[in-house]
């Protein structure tokens, strides 16, 4: 029979003998009443799947493999289990560790394990489009100031004189 094994990219760990295996997987349902006509599944959604398992750590490498597994736990590695379930993306939600006289170097490990959703998303450069826009062409000239030669001696002499003559009626 093969044996368990649970590793993520920084551990490994092979379980000697794997006791029990329970795999749980539940759905959240509402409690609200649901109108007619309409689907259920939408006011349903999964849970993530929960693990457990019952495993003998023995031999003089025991303490090696619980500390590796408290490793995992700590560090919440993200982990694949491959025993007669196959679980990926799983985290050690708890891990516990009984050790008695009948074996003397090893350990019975209960551990947790819940999976996890991971989604991925996808950049996508969105770009300004550009609009081709007809304007008119807008004459930048502006009201043009005429030279001083073609303003006629006479027409700047009497301009100045009507000025002069306002000013000078102020005082």
């Amino acid at each position: 029979m093969a044996k368990g094994v649970l590793f993520s990219d920084n551990n490994y760990v092979q379980f000697d003998v794997i006791e029990n295996e329970e795999l749980e997987k539940s759905n959240l349902i509402t409690t609200k009443p649901v109108e007619v006509g309409f689907n259920v599944t939408d006011h349903a959604k999964s849970n993530p799947d929960s693990f457990s398992f019952t495993a003998h750590l023995t031999d003089t490498d025991a303490e090696n493999k619980y500390n590796k597994l408290k490793d995992m736990a700590y560090s919440k590695d993200i982990c694949t289990f491959s025993h007669k379930n196959q679980l990926f993306n799983v985290l050690i939600e708890s891990l516990k560790a009984t050790a008695d006289k009948g074996n003397k170097y090893g350990y019975l490990i209960d551990i947790q394990l819940k999976q996890i959703r991971i989604s991925r998303s996808e950049q996508v450069r969105v770009f300004e489009p550009r609009y081709e826009t007809q304007s008119k062409i807008q004459d930048q000239a502006g009201k043009k100031q005429p030279n001083e030669e073609e303003v006629s001696e006479e027409t700047n002499s009497s301009l100045l004189k009507k000025i002069g003559d306002k000013i000078t009626g102020w005082f």
